[in-house]
Order: structure tokens, then C-alpha cells, then sequence
């Protein structure tokens, strides 16, 4: 009730495999798996190195007012349903996200068709569990025209970088089963069962 309150169309929570039951009268339903990656010193990984081709140049960058114009909503509507969003819309969901400490969302911007072509988000939370902040990323997409040129990697490991910058010291993430393994190439690790409730 108080999510709904507060304005949320969606519920989220990630629970163990044998705690699916006690949440599902409640209106949940099981969305994708939860995957974990420790951003620990420790456990640093060197990302892959590899540079896409030349027929994109990108740039990774913080999500900016001009945005809009370079096709973000479009990019978006290849995940999920976004609706109708104005430029006005637009601008009024970025003012509160830069309010929010701890939230960013980052972009891919081709540098030659001044698109954006891959995007995702981070919120970064104090957890009782953790020994320092977790990050929850949503929203990852890679245009579909532009995939296959490594931008995924490119996306990912911004995330990541951002997420260490603003002290995480884990990230999770819900994805499909046909996306883990790509996701395993970054050091995640599949966790709990992830549950959604939709108002």
C-alpha cells in the first residue's frame, strides 16, 4: 500500500526459492532471476578490453537534457512499455532522478548519429545485510540496430564503474535466463528469484 502511495506502478523484490509461496497471495508474480556481482576491492575484475568496430564510435556519458531528442524514449520502448512521455515528461522525470543521491542513469551516445544507442540505471541503497551500499541496475538495453558491437560490455561496465565511484560494494540485477550468460562475463553470479507486483 505505501508504494502505491507514494506514486510506484511496480513492486520489486527478490526472495529465496522456497519463499516464493508466502509472496505469491500477496500478488507477486515471478518476474526474472536476480544476479549478484561483488564490486569488493578484493574481488576487482579487469573488464574486457576489446573495442567495438568502427561503425559506431560511443561515448559513455550521464543521461542529459538534449537526450530526448536522440531517441532515449525509443531506446527505452525496446525494453519495456513507456507510454507516452513528452519532452516536458522527460525533463521533469531527469530533474527528480539528479535530486536523488545515489541514482544515475547512464547512456551510450554514437557519437556519428548523435543516438543513444545503450543505456541503464543505477539506484544505489543502504541494505541492513550489507557492509556498505548495493546497487540495483534496471534498465539495460542496447539498441537493437546496434547490437552486436559490444556496447552491452560497454553499457555494463560503465554501470559497474559508477556503481564502485558511489561505494557500492555489490550490484544485482534481474535478467532473463537467455541474458546470464552474458552477464557471467562480468563476475555475476545468479542469486534469488526475482518477484514483481504490479499496481
Amino acid at each position: 500500500a505505501f508504494a502505491k502511495s507514494e506514486g510506484c506502478y511496480k513492486c520489486l523484490m527478490d526472495c529465496l526459492p522456497e519463499q516464493v509461496g508466502l509472496v505469491k497471495p500477496l500478488g507477486f508474480k515471478r518476474k526474472e532471476d536476480q544476479m549478484v556481482v561483488d564490486l569488493t576491492p578484493q574481488n576487482k575484475r579487469k573488464g574486457n578490453e576489446e573495442k567495438p568496430p568502427d561503425t559506431c564510435v560511443p561515448r559513455s556519458r550521464a543521461l542529459e537534457d538534449g537526450d530526448y531528442a536522440k531517441n532515449f524514449i525509443g531506446l527505452l520502448s525496446q525494453l519495456t512499455s513507456c507510454g507516452t512521455v513528452t519532452e516536458s515528461d522527460f525533463q521533469k522525470r531527469l530533474q527528480l532522478r539528479r535530486k536523488n543521491e545515489g541514482q544515475v542513469c547512464v547512456v551510450v551516445e554514437d557519437t556519428k548519429s548523435k543516438h543513444i544507442v545503450a543505456t541503464a540505471s543505477l539506484m544505489a541503497v543502504h541494505h541492513h545485510h550489507a557492509k556498505g551500499l548495493v546497487g540495483h541496475i534496471e534498465d539495460v538495453v542496447v539498441d537493437s540496430k546496434a547490437r552486436g558491437q559490444g556496447l552491452g560490455r560497454v553499457i555494463i561496465s560503465e554501470i559497474l564503474r559508477v556503481a564502485r565511484e558511489q561505494g557500492c560494494c555489490q550490484c544485482v540485477l534481474n535478467c532473463s535466463d537467455k541474458n546470464m550468460s552474458f552477464y557471467t562475463k562480468y563476475g555475476f553470479r545468479k542469486g534469488k528469484v526475482g518477484m514483481a507486483l504490479y499496481f
